[in-house]
């Protein structure tokens, strides 16, 4: 939804049409109906993506560009058949007759290895910063933490995030919690929400 989102930003008073196609958002009609009526980007999860090739409702002849974006995640073992079998099965464009881009805050050797089937032959790899290695205002700490506690856990570092910042304010400074699904997200938001967070 963010990558839609942006490409709608991006896209806006052009002529462009973004059309973002996914399990999770609008109905399958609906989404139906958003392509029909025309797009220059489509935003796609593979599965869905899949689903309206196999429909015959998409073609992917007249494709310029492919973006990847999380591209460790695209080539993991659970996705990369689905991205293989829309690139190489499904009538896309051969990879010397695209621009393909691949972005990744985490790109092993493995991944790369993985995505030069992808990729043009005569690709060019961009790196920003270290690879692998984090940006110096970064603070990295690993904590094991019973499944039960993570939310009391949660709590006392964003306590102890707030009087490190600034305890006179009584503010807790923009924060960022990463979760692992939208589940966990839902009940996190209803935690701190609960607290007045």
């Amino acid at each position: 939804q963010q990558v839609g989102l942006e490409a709608r930003r991006l896209c806006f008073g052009t002529p462009l049409r973004v059309v973002v196609i996914h399990g999770g958002g609008l109905t399958m009609p609906a989404q139906l109906k958003a392509l029909a009526e025309g797009c220059d980007i489509a935003i796609c999860v593979p599965g869905r993506l899949q689903d309206f090739l196999r429909m015959g409702v998409i073609s992917l002849k007249a494709i310029e560009s492919l973006v990847l974006d999380e591209t460790d995640l695209m080539m993991s073992d659970d996705q990369r058949p689905a991205i293989y079998d829309i690139i190489e099965m499904r009538g896309m464009p051969a990879r010397d007759r695209r621009h393909t881009m691949l972005f990744t805050a985490t790109f092993s050797m493995d991944c790369r290895v993985l995505s030069e089937g992808v990729v043009d032959p005569d690709h060019l790899w961009i790196e920003v910063g270290n690879s692998g290695g984090l940006a110096t205002s970064v603070e990295q700490r690993f904590e094991n933490v019973g499944r039960m506690s993570k939310d009391q856990r949660l709590r006392v570092l964003l306590y102890n995030i707030k009087l490190t910042a600034d305890p006179a304010s009584g503010e807790i400074p923009r924060t960022l919690v990463f979760a692992g699904t939208r589940d966990d997200v839902d009940l996190i938001v209803q935690s701190l929400g609960d607290l007045g967070i």
